[in-house]
């Protein structure tokens, strides 16, 4: 492309001028080959990133071809007012541009390399990488006013997600850049600052939060443009993995750290296989030797169940015996007082010989090693039902005994609480009895009608009314049999011990068959959970009667009825008048119920209902009328056979 000229991409309907500045020649645009049949999106997008932030058109002519044309973006993800989440999604290049925060890689595929610096003392230490040979960010975007940055090198390759190798590679290379420019290691390596973001309102500086780089704060101001972030062109090309990897392993191995993960194994096909096998044994793929260590270590010593320092030394000893690993006498006594401090405050199995506590509230109980020293102690077979378990079913099992655990702590904790609430003399409400015990308020809810706290007391006799403690006395009618309460009421106050109890029989009288429906008497101002349910319960119970009161009275109609209908049949046998005008009076009922019906705009179905019970009734009083005046019954079709059914369409003549 020649100084002075414009260079024309033609698209259907569209006819895109790309100005070239006037001095020097621009570089070409590199289409990646996803654009090759269609790039009006990137030259959208292009021409999108020049009208916010004309200064960086450099940047976004070399790096928008080589993305697809939708990437992942978002403008929300670090709001949280109102009822909308935050999210991302995946937004045309052009439109991706122009949000807040937006991802140059895909999930397949890693187009760019980025580090987040929450601190804005990031300059020195880059220099000083750049000193031993790590090419210079592509760009680095800054927040203005804090000096927060982003920097991010665009890579030649793209490397791929889903390949081991290379994803080994991308993890390398953003640890040894975490590690030597202090970035953010929770930092995903998609959503990064949009250099072109233009901001709603002007970058105000924020009062409670001193400058973090005064001299971009004055080349963002300088520049003049509404945009979010202030960005800085560093080296404008694509460099590969090796570039960018080859000084970061030269400082790790000085500074004796570890980047790389184990390389993994094929098998003769060329699939992934078992993890390959590394210097340490037991160490797995990817996972720090020394952590993997000090892992092994800590086992150990859960499984001897012992506190002791000179005990948690001597297994360090033999464990960096056996796996060939060279401890010295300060990391030795780190880790021995480390494990030892874990045990001796959190462990809460059995320690040095003295049974286990389980006294703490949550907190992990078991694990997967006491479980299985604990089946060894149970005997053979269960160590071999123990060693015959897969991986996850040991885990799932270790899990719902650590939850078991952790409940029966709740249980042991809210009861103890309870009961020196009661002791000293204070309303052991729910949330009294949560604080006491150190757990929540739900927590406390969910046990509140398992707990047991008071040895069950005898059945209370001939309680009235007036001891109810529910108001005003009622008089003092005793009741019919003794209150047997069905409620745990152990959370209940002491003086609402009665009341439960009494609303408690009430509703198991009630529940009776043939039982009638009893008062309920109103709860007191302020009642306590327990009372409140005992009194919904009763109220329930107290539905339940009425509705069966109900259908017994509906039975009972019922039978009358049928009595009385029997007896008008003897009294007039033979009386065709009669028969006759008993008829004409269930036809003139159907007709006024179906009347009624429509004049409610009753629905179609009540109507077809009324129909066929007039219409039962109609065919019950006829058979009746029939066998009491002596006529005969009507001849009922004969049903044909399939036999005689083809025989008869023989016969019809076709």
């Amino acid at each position: 492309m020649s100084s002075g000229r414009a260079a024309v991409v033609h698209c259907p309907d569209l006819t895109l001028a790309l100005s070239v500045p006037a001095s020097g020649t621009a570089p070409a645009l590199e289409f990646a080959r996803w654009h090759a049949d269609d790039p009006c999106p990137v030259i959208n997008a292009i021409m999108r990133a020049n009208e916010a932030a004309p200064h960086l058109a450099g940047l976004a002519r070399f790096l928008l071809p080589r993305l697809t044309s939708w990437q992942l973006a978002s403008s929300t993800i670090k709001e949280s007012a109102g009822d909308d989440r935050p999210f991302s999604t995946y937004f045309p290049l052009e439109q991706a541009v122009q949000q807040q925060w937006w991802s140059p890689a895909t999930r397949r595929w890693t187009n760019t390399i980025a580090v987040d610096i929450d601190e804005a003392g990031w300059r020195p230490r880059l220099a000083r990488l750049i000193r031993r040979g790590l090419p210079r960010p592509a760009y680095v975007v800054i927040s203005p006013w804090k000096g927060t940055a982003h920097l991010v090198w665009i890579l030649a390759e793209p490397l791929d997600n889903r390949d081991p190798g290379e994803a080994r590679l991308r993890a390398g290379i953003r640890r040894g850049l975490n590690l030597e420019l202090g970035g953010d290691p929770r930092f995903s390596n998609r959503l990064t600052k949009c250099p072109w973001h233009v901001a709603a309102t002007s970058i105000e500086p924020t009062p409670d939060t001193p400058c973090g780089d005064p001299e971009t704060w004055a080349a963002y101001l300088a520049r003049g443009a509404q945009l979010t972030y202030h960005t800085e062109i560093g080296d404008l090309r694509a460099v590969t993995a090796a570039e960018l990897l080859e000084p970061l392993l030269a400082l790790a191995e000085e500074r004796d750290e570890w980047l790389l993960s184990p390389r993994p194994r094929l098998n003769p096909a060329g699939a992934m296989w078992a993890p390959a096998a590394v210097s340490i044994p037991g160490v797995k793929t990817g996972q720090d030797p020394a952590k993997a260590f000090f892992g092994a270590c800590a086992d150990a010593v859960r499984r001897a169940r012992t506190g002791r320092e000179d005990a948690i030394r001597g297994i360090v000893d033999r464990t960096a015996a056996a796996w060939g690993f060279t401890v010295t006498e300060a990391s030795r006594e780190e880790m021995t007082g480390s494990i030892a401090a874990w045990m001796n405050t959190k462990w809460t199995g059995p320690l040095d010989g003295k049974p286990g506590t389980d006294l703490a509230v949550g907190r992990r109980q078991v694990d997967v090693g006491v479980m299985k020293g604990e089946a060894a102690d149970s005997g053979p077979e269960a160590l071999a039902e123990w060693c015959a378990s897969t991986w996850t079913e040991r885990r799932q099992a270790a899990g719902r005994r650590s939850a078991s655990r952790i409940q029966e702590g709740h249980h042991r904790a809210l009861v103890q609480a309870r009961a020196d609430l009661v002791a000293e003399g204070v309303r052991p409400t729910q949330t009294a009895i949560a604080a006491r015990a150190g757990v929540s308020l739900s927590t406390a809810k969910r046990h509140c009608q398992h707990l047991d706290v008071r040895p069950p007391a005898p059945p209370v006799v001939g309680v009235t009314r007036s001891n109810l403690s529910l108001g005003s006395p009622v008089g003092g009618v005793p009741l019919a049999e003794p209150l047997v309460p069905k409620i745990d009421s152990s959370l209940a106050l002491p003086s609402d011990d009665i009341a439960v109890a009494s609303y408690a029989a009430v509703a198991d009288r009630m529940k009776r068959r043939g039982a009638d429906p009893e008062a309920v008497l109103p709860l007191p101002p302020q009642p306590s959970p327990v009372l409140q349910v005992a009194y919904r319960a009763a109220l329930v119970a107290r539905g339940g009667a009425r509705r069966r009161q109900e259908a017994r009275e509906r039975k009972e109609a019922t039978l009358v009825r049928a009595a009385a209908r029997a007896d008008w049949h003897v009294e007039h046998v033979g009386d065709d008048a009669a028969w006759q005008g008993r008829l004409a009076d269930i036809v003139e009922a159907e007709a006024k119920a179906i009347q009624r019906i429509l004049d409610s705009g009753g629905a179609p179905r009540a109507l077809n209902r009324t129909r066929m019970s007039f219409g039962s009734i109609r065919a019950a009083e006829d058979r009746a009328m029939r066998r009491a005046l002596g006529k005969p019954e009507p001849v009922k079709r004969k049903r044909l056979t399939k036999a005689e059914t083809d025989a008869m369409m023989e016969e019809i003549p076709w």
